[in-house]
């Protein structure tokens, strides 16, 4: 038989399964159609020796759709989500959710459209952001919602989820005058359509860990939605928040509750300086200083933060967005991403700057997955790679009932990152264009069964962003 595409002399790694052997993959019609130690013929074919072949990474925390505005205009809309999809493709993943931490769009029905039959590079789901909900009835983030405003926001969850919307997000730091009966609203609506309730919690300095987390756990207990902590370590950090905080989770799936979290394994986080994250004293409550914070952003980019430029930008009629170096332990970080019941999700947020046309964003955007397995499977082996990329791939498949993806077998589909283990090093920094620098060891990424990327891609990229760095000094 002659297949579209043929992968041969590749490590197969498929964790469901627990297949782990050199094997040859016949590809047809964007699926699976042969796994087998026979040699296979194709119109197309990879030799992959050295490598191993695992299936597309599944991205369950990025943030593209927050700098999105649906509009009538075709140019306007062009790009949704393109920019992000592009750095994740080259990072290895193939399918990316957006619409986290409460982020999203609203009205659902041109962005789900757009979204739906758009040409990306990768698959792209997202959720139901729940603070863009709140802004577009012009409820203020420091504000509770009236009883008639209250309905309307369960008619609008309901609405996105009867669209195919996988879930409901909230961002409660980023809007911290959202109520207890509000997400108890969500979750009950979400339980109707199997949907499942991701949350940047309350809080994230230690001094409130237990009752960020105990809120949540009322909610789970009272509701017994599905739920996804989002990027845990961020927020739940300090003495031993982390292990009391994965000890409960634990003992809540033991009773039959469905609660899992993701995190990233940088331990500099990022958000715009003009956030919520930021109000009263959060010198006083973090454990970060002004010289921790990096401006990512604007005239001042590659600037550590002072008394006067924080509080200069904290007024300025633009946010602007800024890194805190060092503000998680890297142990909490270990501790959550080592735990069977957290995923790696990379936080992702890359747009465009509007003056200068430059990429801006965090480096976890393009390096997560790289980083990831090279620290935790590669150098230092606190999981084995099997286990690893299944952090990157069934987990996330299941959460997302995506019953096709995230593995390697016949008949499913034919999502697949080929990567050479020992070339793996995330790349990007922390600056305008070098963020969205790609890793090594990422060689090929096929989507629908197609080639998408090769590193000779991700070699011309980076030569494009150094020469303009070069010509920009």
């Amino acid at each position: 038989m002659l297949y579209d595409l043929v992968i041969e002399n590749g490590r197969v790694i498929d964790p469901e399964s627990n297949r782990d052997e050199v094997l040859s993959m016949g590809i047809t019609d964007g699926r699976i159609q042969a796994i087998t130690l026979q040699k296979l013929t194709g119109r197309q074919v990879i030799d992959a020796s050295g490598c191993v072949v695992s299936p597309g990474f599944i991205d369950i925390h990025t943030h593209e759709d927050y700098a999105v505005v649906p509009s009538a205009n075709e140019e306007e809309n062009k790009s949704l989500p393109k920019l992000t999809a592009d750095v994740m493709l080259r990072a290895g993943v193939t399918t990316m959710l957006g619409g986290n931490c409460g982020i999203g769009v609203y009205p659902f029905e041109p962005y789900y459209q757009k979204i739906s039959t758009s040409t990306l590079p990768i698959h792209y789901l997202a959720l139901i952001g729940h603070s863009a909900l709140r802004e577009w009835l012009g409820i203020g983030r420091y504000h509770k919602p009236s009883l008639q405003e209250r309905e309307l926001l369960r008619e609008m969850v309901r609405e996105g989820l009867k669209m195919g919307f996988p879930g409901v997000s909230f961002g409660l730091q980023y809007a911290p005058g959202t109520t207890k009966e509000e997400m108890m609203d969500a979750a009950e609506i979400i339980r109707e359509y199997d949907g499942f309730l991701a949350v940047h919690m309350r809080y994230d300095y230690p001094a409130m860990a237990e009752a960020a987390v105990a809120e949540m756990m009322e909610i789970l207990e009272e509701t017994g939605v599905r739920m996804q902590l989002s990027h845990l370590a961020a927020n739940i950090y300090g003495k031993d928040h982390m292990k009391r905080t994965l000890d409960i989770m634990q003992k809540m799936n033991e009773r039959g509750f469905d609660v899992r979290a993701d995190m990233y394994p940088y331990d500099t986080w990022a958000t715009g300086i003009q956030s919520a994250v930021f109000d009263g004293d959060p010198f006083r409550i973090y454990e970060f200083t002004y010289k921790d914070i990096e401006i990512l952003t604007g005239p001042w980019e590659g600037k550590r933060c002072t008394p006067e430029l924080f509080s200069l930008l904290r007024e300025a009629e633009e946010d602007t967005t800024v890194a805190c170096h060092g503000a998680t332990p890297w142990a909490d970080i270990v501790q959550a991403l080592r735990h069977p019941l957290v995923f790696m999700g990379s936080d992702a947020i890359i747009t465009r700057d509007n003056a200068l046309g430059a990429i801006k964003g965090h480096p976890r955007s393009s390096g997560s997955t790289a980083r990831f397995l090279r620290r935790f499977a590669i150098e230092e082996t606190i999981l084995d790679l099997k286990t690893a990329l299944a952090k990157l791939t069934i987990d996330p498949a299941n959460r997302l009932k995506l019953a096709s993806k995230g593995r390697l077998q016949e008949d499913k589909d034919a999502d697949i990152v080929i990567f050479k283990p020992e070339e793996l090093m995330e790349k990007g920094g922390y600056g305008m264009d070098i963020c969205a620098l790609p890793p090594e060891g990422i060689r090929y990424v096929i989507v629908n069964g197609k080639l998408a990327y090769t590193w000779e891609d991700g070699l011309q990229f980076t030569q494009e962003i150094m020469k303009n760095q070069k010509t920009s000094e």
